[in-house]
């Protein structure tokens, strides 16, 4: 009778000290998609007039929308009615050319949106894993990596604000700062909670477009844009929050520092109309009240 020896097995002492591998994305797939959107961009408010821009504009984000809704992707369905919602509304209520002249403003978002997403990915491998693997080493790295996002934004924003040709293209630029943090937090969550986010998010997006658009034109749409990454950098932020005890900054420092900025763009920002902010500000503080963790480690 012959006997089967077990095979040896080892066993930890203690909690492994670095997270497990996760395969990434290369380079160029994380940074191609913004490099090309940016080359288009300058490409065609170059060669095109406002009206026929606008009209280019609104059938590349037809074709986005539906592009990704017929695949059911709905998170990313969700992603391109955002960006491109402004827009395509602007063209039915104020015409062609005014899709075309909010259609600069759009595009720093979606260049944008496209840059934080890439550097994101790039941080993504070395702490998602650390949440359940790690926890005590997940807090510490998971704000020390939302540092230069956070610094990014706001240099972004401060850079737009200052530089923008049109109250629209300054306005939206606000929007860069929390659209740098919800694309970091955003990376750390699961499918099921993106798309709850998301589909929040996108519904008070549209909400807004719908109430204010018609009577006050691209900036409302760019004040619009504002709202809807603010609420989706708080619900991604206060989630990750709310599962894992940790809170992505320290409440009262970050409080501060976004009611700080949310002033400066409302008293640098020309032409901006008072009831878009107003309603941003109350909206934000809905959210928050909704997805605050009952209990958080600061």
């Amino acid at each position: 009778m012959t006997l089967l020896a077990e095979a040896p097995r080892e066993v930890r002492s203690a909690a492994r000290p670095d997270p497990l591998p996760v395969p990434g994305l290369s380079l160029a797939a994380r940074h191609g998609p913004w490099i090309a959107a940016l080359g288009a961009g300058l490409g065609a408010v170059s060669l095109f007039d406002q009206a026929s821009l606008g009209l280019l504009a609104c059938g590349a984000a037809t074709m986005a929308i539906l592009a990704n809704a017929t695949q059911r992707r709905l998170r990313r369905t969700c992603h391109a009615i955002h960006l491109s919602a402004g827009t395509l509304l602007l063209a039915v209520w104020h015409g062609a050319a005014a899709a075309g002249a909010f259609f600069p403003a759009a595009g720093v978002l979606v260049v944008g949106a496209l840059l934080a997403r890439g550097a994101a990915l790039g941080v993504r491998t070395r702490i998602a894993p650390l949440a359940s693997v790690v926890p005590w080493k997940f807090r510490r790295t998971y704000r020390r990596a939302a540092i230069p996002f956070a610094l990014a934004g706001l240099l972004a924003s401060i850079a737009v604000v200052c530089a923008g040709t049109t109250p629209a293209v300054r306005i939206a630029g606000v929007a860069l700062f929390p659209m740098a943090l919800r694309s970091y937090a955003g990376t750390l969550l699961s499918r099921k909670e993106m798309r709850a986010i998301w589909g929040y998010g996108v519904a008070v997006h549209l909400m807004l477009l719908g109430l204010l658009v018609p009577g006050h034109g691209a900036a409302t749409a760019a004040w619009a844009l504002v709202t809807a990454e603010t609420i989706l950098f708080a619900g991604s932020a206060l989630v990750i929050a709310r599962r894992t005890g940790v809170a992505p900054f320290p409440l009262l420092p970050a409080a501060v520092a976004v009611m700080v900025a949310a002033m400066f763009a409302a008293t640098t920002i020309p032409d901006s109309p008072e009831l878009p902010f107003l309603a941003a500000v109350l909206i934000g503080a809905a959210t928050g009240a909704a997805f605050f963790p009952r209990r958080v480690k600061t």
